[in-house]
């Protein structure tokens, strides 16, 4: 359980890395005149707003395609660490945790 939720967190900073970095270059591709800070600092919801006050409103696609490259890189990685977990278990060793007693001996009744 432990290691899940360290997991969990450890794999979301990564994740919001890959997809700020990759939000970034996507924008200094696809929209070179768009100032990344802005877009990154306004977020998803706002980014219509954002270029509207700086005249920008034009480059929406090529922003629009910034954030698809992001979410796409960030799917990858979520991806291929699955595939990684899934072939790890492949080499567990299977164990019972079923509690059972001695299988041979008699049921004795309570009276």
């Amino acid at each position: 359980m432990f290691f899940q939720t360290l997991g969990g967190a450890l794999f979301i900073a990564v994740a919001q890395s890959v997809f700020q970095n990759r939000l970034i270059g996507g924008i200094v591709e696809f929209a070179p005149d768009v100032n990344p800070k802005a877009i990154v600092g306004a977020g998803a919801t706002e980014t219509r707003d954002i270029l509207s006050q700086l005249g920008q409103l034009n480059q929406l696609e090529n922003v629009i395609k910034a954030y698809m490259s992001g979410l796409r890189n960030t799917f990858r990685v979520s991806l291929a660490l699955a595939v990684v977990a899934f072939v790890a278990t492949l080499f567990l060793e299977w164990k019972s945790v079923k509690k059972g007693g001695n299988k041979d001996e008699a049921a004795v009744p309570v009276v």
